[in-house]
């Protein structure tokens, strides 16, 4: 293999690296922003039933 080729091979085994890399982050940014949506939801959801029962309170 000439001095050529294996340059060649080794900046295409350096442009899959970084995509993996590039494909790895933005489903680690993908999964952040799920489990962020859903601990918001389920904040809303608390919050929801904090004031149920503070409603209630106040009727009874």
């Amino acid at each position: 293999m000439s001095l050529r080729e294996r340059e060649r091979e080794r900046e295409t085994d350096r442009q899959t690296d970084r995509q993996t890399e590039t494909e790895t982050e933005t489903k680690r940014e993908r999964q952040i922003k799920r489990e962020t949506e859903r601990e918001t939801e389920r904040d809303k959801e608390r919050e929801t039933e904090r004031s149920k029962l503070q409603q209630h309170r106040k009727a009874s």
